[in-house]
C-alpha cells in the first residue's frame, strides 16, 4: 500500500488532497496547539502565589456541594450572589495564601516527613481500623478534583499555618470578660411561637362610623403623629476669614488705640505692709 500511495503521489490529484489536509491542520491543529502556551487567569496573587481562576470554581463549586448536600437541596443562584459566596471563597483562599507568604519569609517550612505524618492522621481518610485509606484519599481527592500535588500543597500550606498561628498565640489568654460575652452571644437562643391567621377567616367586618373613628383617633393619638422638627438659621462668622479681605495700616492701628487707651489701661497699685509696734514706756 506505501509503495502504491508513493507512486500516486506525483500525480496532482493527490498533492490537491494533501494540500487541502495542510489547510484543514492550519485551522483546526494549531490554533489548538497555541493555546496550551496561553496565560491562565489568576483571580489574586499573593506574594510569589498565584490563585488562578481554576483553583477558585473548583474550591467554589466544592463549597457549593457541601451547602447543598448539608441544606439538603440546590441553592438558588441569587442567594448565592446576596450572599457574595465567591468572595467568601476568594478570601477564604487568600488568607491561608497570605501567612504561608509570611512565614516563608521567616524562614519556615514543612518537611516531608511532617506532611506524610499530617495526611495520615486526618480522621476522614481513615478506614473503620484506623488505618490510613488510599482509597478514602482518592474519593477526597475526586470530589474536589485536586491532584495528589494540589492535596499536597494545600496540606502544607494548612500545618504551616498552624504553626505559625499556634507559635504567636501560644501562652496568649483571652480575657474571661470577652469569653462569656462571646459565648453568650453565640449560645443564645429564642424560643417564638406563631399564630397564622388567614385572610380568609376574617369575615363579616363591620364598617366603623364616624364616632368609632374619632374616638379609635382619640385613645392612639402617638399613632397619628409625627415627631416635631426645628428649622435653624446658623451663620458663622469668623474674624480670620474677614481679617484676610481688608489691609489695616499701622497708623490705623495706632489711632484706634488712641481712641480707646482708656480700654487698655490698667490702674497702679500698690502693695503696702504696715507693721504696727509698741514700745514700752508709752512711746
Amino acid at each position: 500500500m506505501l509503495i502504491s500511495l508513493r507512486s500516486k503521489g506525483a500525480s496532482w490529484v493527490v498533492k490537491i488532497l494533501f494540500g487541502l489536509l495542510i489547510v484543514s491542520f492550519g485551522f483546526w491543529g494549531i490554533p489548538e496547539t497555541f493555546r496550551h502556551f496561553q496565560s491562565v487567569p489568576v483571580a489574586a496573587t499573593v506574594g510569589g502565589t498565584s490563585i488562578t481562576a481554576d483553583d477558585l470554581r473548583r474550591t467554589f463549586e466544592y463549597t457549593m456541594k457541601n451547602l447543598e448536600r448539608r441544606t439538603g437541596k440546590p441553592l438558588d443562584p441569587e442567594l448565592v450572589r446576596q450572599l457574595a459566596l465567591a468572595d467568601k471563597t476568594l478570601d477564604g483562599m487568600i488568607e491561608p495564601a497570605l501567612i504561608e507568604a509570611y512565614a516563608t519569609d521567616l524562614g519556615m517550612a514543612v518537611p516531608d516527613d511532617l506532611l506524610e505524618k499530617a495526611i495520615k492522621s486526618i480522621p476522614s481518610l481513615r478506614d473503620s481500623g484506623g488505618n490510613f485509606s488510599p482509597e478514602a484519599l482518592d474519593n477526597y481527592l475526586r470530589a474536589r478534583g485536586w491532584t495528589q500535588a494540589d492535596f499536597a500543597t494545600s496540606t502544607r500550606r494548612d500545618v504551616l499555618t498552624y504553626q505559625f498561628l499556634r507559635a504567636i498565640t501560644a501562652g496568649v489568654q483571652v480575657p474571661r470578660s470577652l469569653t462569656d460575652t462571646l459565648y453568650a452571644y453565640r449560645s443564645e437562643q429564642r424560643t417564638a411561637q406563631t399564630v397564622a391567621i388567614p385572610d380568609s377567616t376574617i369575615v363579616d367586618v363591620p364598617t366603623p362610623d364616624d364616632a368609632a373613628i374619632a374616638q379609635f383617633h382619640k385613645d392612639n393619638p402617638d399613632r397619628y403623629q409625627a415627631p416635631e422638627y426645628r428649622a435653624i438659621t446658623l451663620v458663622r462668622l469668623d474674624p480670620e476669614d474677614y481679617a484676610k479681605k481688608y489691609a489695616i495700616s499701622d497708623d490705623a492701628v495706632q489711632k484706634e488705640y488712641d481712641s480707646r487707651l482708656s480700654e487698655f489701661q490698667v490702674p497702679e497699685r500698690r502693695a503696702i505692709v504696715q507693721v504696727v509696734a509698741i514700745c514700752g514706756g508709752g512711746q
